[in-house]
């Protein structure tokens, strides 16, 4: 029976190609220079399209900056950011943790306003603060006073380094340090330290 390859009709879809018994790794390297600059150039392609796709891959992360008294500049991830209030009268609640400066209605719901200095072992404000922030996780949220609304910031998640030794990172409240001087507030953290419990009732 003649093979259809040698009788000169093109070879079936089901035909194998089966290497040589022979056939050497110096028989697959390109043999020419030209061979070798299109493989090189096929290379280098692959490459940026490789770093492209992890460059894109990379998160951004949108904070707000904000300031509080004694110039400590920390970012609130806008995911954890409910909403920004203008300052609030709060009421105290008697017997609350010194962490807890009291209470607020916020359309409906009473929310806890922490001490975010105290809990993060910063000297006493004694400033009334430019807007109230209220930051959640997990159905639970939290108000705080801050200083001062710097504004947004975005960065790549590899700009974040680690937090210099403090309380605060002690404690893990913070994710990170950006731009080497703002603490990035890790919110869940926060929202589940047990001397923000308070009872509304």
């Amino acid at each position: 029976m003649t093979d259809s390859s040698e009788a000169g009709h093109p070879p079936r879809a089901d035909d194998r190609w089966e290497p040589s018994a022979d056939l050497t790794a110096a028989d697959l390297m390109p043999n020419s220079s030209e061979e070798i600059a299109l493989l090189s150039q096929r290379a280098e392609l692959l490459a940026q399209t490789r770093r492209g796709q992890s460059d894109a891959e990379e998160l951004n992360l949108h904070l707000l900056h904000i300031r509080l008294e004694g110039d400590t500049n920390l970012a609130v991830p806008y995911p954890n950011l409910v909403e920004v209030l203008p300052p609030q009268r709060v009421t105290r609640v008697p017997g609350a943790p010194t962490s807890v400066l009291g209470v607020v209605n916020f359309s409906g719901t009473i929310l806890t306003v922490m001490d975010l200095g105290h809990m993060l072992q910063l000297p006493e404000q004694t400033r009334e603060g430019e807007a109230v922030i209220v930051v959640g996780s997990g159905g639970t949220s939290v108000a705080f006073p801050v200083t001062e609304l710097v504004g947004a910031v975005d960065v790549r998640s590899s700009s974040i380094t680690a937090a210099p030794h403090s309380p605060a990172s002690k404690r893990g409240y913070l994710v990170g340090v950006v731009g080497n001087s703002i603490g990035v507030l890790d919110v869940d953290r926060i929202l589940s330290d047990e001397r923000l419990l308070v009872d509304h009732r």
